[in-house]
């Protein structure tokens, strides 16, 4: 059985392999995400937590900074070729202070794309079908 916390920001969380998953989406500016905060079968390391609370009130313009970095990311242009526009995931908050929005694609369900953030510059994007 998980493990399952109620966080007064995030709602109902679940926990697996170092991570909190909120179990619904969390309404953003950029829309509905799922949050993952990294932690322990205690709960959710508070660095991950404050970074998403630097984060989160910024989503649009850190969606659209992610959105921008993944399609002219050469790669990721190819990857994402023809199959439809980016769509909001989730953000996922690491204790380091890194943290990374993930999308799926439009026309492609299996599609995974992730910009990885550090300082709150997009620096990487890792791909995934």
């Amino acid at each position: 059985m998980k493990r399952r916390i109620e966080h007064a920001d995030f709602g109902a969380m679940t926990y697996a392999q170092d991570e909190w998953m909120s179990a619904a989406p969390v309404p953003t500016g950029a829309g509905p995400a799922f949050v993952s905060l990294e932690g322990d079968d205690r709960g959710p390391c508070t660095p991950a937590v404050d970074i998403a609370h630097a984060t989160i009130p910024r989503a649009s313009d850190i969606v659209s900074l992610a959105t921008l970095f993944a399609t002219t990311h050469a790669g990721a242009r190819e990857f994402l070729e023809d199959h439809g526009p980016l769509t909001l995931d989730g953000f996922a908050f690491r204790a380091n202070g890194e943290f990374s929005v993930g999308f799926g694609v439009a026309d492609w369900p299996d599609a995974m794309v992730d910009v990885k953030f550090r300082d709150g510059v997009p620096y990487d994007v890792w791909l995934g079908d």
